[in-house]
């Protein structure tokens, strides 16, 4: 079995432990009526037995996938419920055997019925790294309430013995005085954790030094120095609305929606490497901000786009120019980071293309048929990301793909053609070099498969693979905000990009006559392990990193419980046992090596996307990857261990977070920070930023 399929078994054990211990408990209160009842009791503290060491040998079996899998379990779920439950075994189970066992005989076997509670609420409340004050608040609960079963128990037992009578009296309401006094205390620990995690009417995300072992440097910057440049040797000037419209999807159903200039998505933004970009943000929605998130392009921090870190959200009427220079060519995208979940959901997003610098010659649109979208092509350098031509002088029919839920709706979006709730459709001349830069732009990762070619992914978030092998049938999964770009050539029968499986939802590339193939149903993929090893290939990252020393390395584990996210009891995503704003930020020097663990303890996938930066993948549970994998949104299952390394070279203060977003409105966004930047922006209440 797996990490997940462990993590999954445990829970459904867990839950079973607590129902056999209680069950068990009280069967033997009642074991003295009859025969039937005693061995009804007999068989369920068998049971609960056996139940309990198979979730011992499962916190042992997840041990050893990682320490942070198991810790909880073995430092505080199974002792609440492992030393009553060898106490029951001892003292209480040989008396089932024996007829009429006195009341008294239950108490060990509740006992350990109120462990394996606590290990429910545990499992609810505790992730790694296990808290202490939270631990021993279930300790001293499952404490008294199994002092007050025994002496109640032992009570009912000696109900014929009045010379202890009156001391058991006393005991009992001892006992019960100090179950009260627990439970207030519970209550108020609890009242105060809800009220220390309301978030401020203003929050400095920038107070990131406070609890480091890294001091503040004495120069510092503000984020709003860390600027694109006001000039270059040639400006490319776009200018981007956000206004809610009625968008009308290819079966002629309308939603309405928040767009840029009307479109969802919104109008590409395709340049060349070498060129500055300037984009003008306005904004004409009636009652929320906005801003402009570069999602893979490493931009200048001051040009990042989330509210309350790097700028202030644009109100109603307002407008703010982002500046960055095109130096990375690939595929990307751009959504709003002002309530990110909501905005991006009701269409606040589209693509951003960087094309290679031209080598001497112009180009021209590739040819498109009548009816079907024509989409950008690159004919001096090759298609963005490629890092060369296709060496045959071809023209190449280069496409932005974009999958996106708009009202409910799962649509598919080519170009800056509407979006498509079916299959879009686009004709290509047999010969032709395609390129399809496909961008999952949902909460949730998409199966993607290619049938009718061979094909290749031959870029992932923009970067390029050094060796991509020729896939077949075999289909692939995009991380929610991630980007693969697939390439064939154009055969003389259709090939579908389908999406999830669907042979309705998709994009079918025709040469104009033919039936289209049945959707790929090979199997997945592992992207860690797809690219070869060729390092001196032209286009690789050329970069001279060692990926054995680090200087620093950061731990983030991923979870789901009961949390306190501002002042509410919530069912929240956490990393390290937390929610934003309280997770640790790791502070960086500039040039460090930074080696991130991320493991996830929880059943959800999360999509872990750190701005600014790129990371190398290194391992993928436990399994090296091979070739040059860089990515900006990397997909950590239920029970996976990511390990990628990460070049500090990029001053800022970053947001980091699932690109599931609603799981990062629910705690799962944190950020890390450079020795020495600050920030003069505000989030919180009364700040109007809303970063997530």
């Amino acid at each position: 079995m797996n990490t997940a399929q462990l993590l999954a078994l445990d829970r459904i054990v867990l839950v079973l432990v607590a129902a056999l211990w209680l069950g068990a408990g009280v069967g033997t209160v009642m074991a003295g009526r009859d025969r039937h009842t005693r061995l009804i009791a007999l068989g369920l503290t068998l049971a609960a037995l056996a139940a309990t060491g198979l979730r011992v040998g499962l916190a042992v079996a997840l041990s050893r996938s990682g320490w942070w899998f198991a810790a909880d379990k073995l430092v505080l779920a199974l002792p609440l419920v492992g030393v009553p439950a060898l106490v029951a075994a001892v003292a209480a189970l040989p008396r089932l055997f024996r007829p009429s066992p006195s009341p008294a005989t239950a108490a060990p076997t509740l006992t350990a019925g109120y462990g394996a509670l606590g290990g429910v609420v545990a499992a609810l409340t505790v992730s790694h790294p296990v808290p202490p004050v939270l631990s021993g608040v279930l300790v001293a609960l499952v404490a008294v309430g199994a002092t007050i079963t025994w002496r109640l128990l032992g009570a009912a037992s000696r109900t014929g013995d009045a010379k202890t009578g009156d001391g058991t009296v006393a005991r009992g309401r001892w006992s019960t005085t100090a179950g009260i006094a627990v439970l207030c205390a519970a209550l108020v620990w609890a009242g105060l954790s809800a009220w220390s995690s309301r978030i401020p009417a203003t929050l400095d995300l920038g107070a990131h030094h406070r609890g480091t072992d890294i001091q503040p440097a004495t120069a510092t910057s503000a984020v709003t120095d860390l600027r694109g440049p006001a000039t270059g040797a040639k400006v490319r000037r776009f200018t981007l609305t956000a206004k809610p419209a009625t968008v009308t999807l290819a079966s002629g159903r309308r939603v309405e929606a928040w767009t840029f200039d009307g479109t969802v998505p919104g109008p590409t933004i395709r340049v060349r490497q070498g060129e500055l970009v300037e984009v003008r943000l306005r904004n004409a929605m009636p009652d929320i901000g906005v801003t402009l998130h570069w999602h893979g392009y490493d931009v200048p921090v001051g040009e990042d786009g989330v509210a309350g870190v790097t700028q202030d959200a644009v109100k109603p009427g307002g407008e703010f120019v982002y500046r960055f220079l095109a130096e990375d060519p690939g595929s990307y995208w751009y959504h709003s980071h002002d309530l990110s979940d909501p905005a991006v959901r009701m269409g606040l997003y589209g693509m951003l293309v960087v094309d290679p610098a031209a080598k001497g010659a112009s180009t021209s649109p590739t040819a498109a048929s009548p009816g079907f979208p024509s989409g950008a092509s690159d004919t001096s350098g090759g298609p963005a990301g490629s890092g060369s031509s296709t060496g045959t002088g071809a023209k190449v029919s280069d496409h932005t793909v974009s999958t996106h839920v708009l009202g409910g709706i799962q649509t598919v979006a080519v170009d800056d053609e509407g979006p498509v709730d079916g299959l879009a459709r686009l004709r290509v001349t047999p010969g032709t070099p395609v390129r399809l830069r496909v961008t999952a732009t949902d909460n949730v990762r998409r199966t993607l498969g290619l049938s009718g070619t061979p094909y290749r992914i031959a870029a992932v978030d923009g970067r390029d693979l050094s060796r991509p092998g020729e896939i077949g049938d075999r289909r692939v999964q995009l991380a929610a905000g991630g980007r693969y770009d697939l390439t064939f050539t154009m055969p003389a029968a259709p090939v579908l990009l389908s999406v999830d499986g669907r042979s309705d939802l998709g994009l079918l590339v025709t040469p104009g006559s033919g039936t289209a193939p049945a959707p790929a149903a090979g199997p997945l993929l592992d992207i860690a392990t797809y690219d070869s090893d060729d390092h001196a290939k032209p286009g690789g990252s050329g970069r001279p990193d060692r990926f054995d020393r680090f200087d620093r390395e950061v731990t983030w584990i991923l979870d789901r419980g009961l949390a306190m996210l501002d002042g509410i009891p919530t069912l929240a995503h956490t990393v390290n046992g937390e929610v934003w704003p309280r997770i640790t930020t790791p502070v960086l020097r500039e040039g460090e090596l930074v080696k991130i663990t991320v493991a996830n303890r929880s059943g959800d996938v999360h999509p872990i996307h750190p701005h600014g930066h790129h990371v190398r993948v290194l391992s993928r549970n436990g399994v090296p990857a091979t070739g040059e994998l860089w990515m900006d949104t990397f997909d950590v299952g239920p029970g996976e261990v990511w390990e990628v390394a990460l070049r500090a070279d990029n001053p800022g203060i970053w947001m980091s977070h699932c690109h599931d977003l609603g799981h990062a409105a629910l705690g799962m966004t944190f950020h890390f920070a450079y020795e020495g930047v600050t920030t003069p922006y505000d989030a919180g209440h009364a700040s109007g930023n809303n970063p997530e």
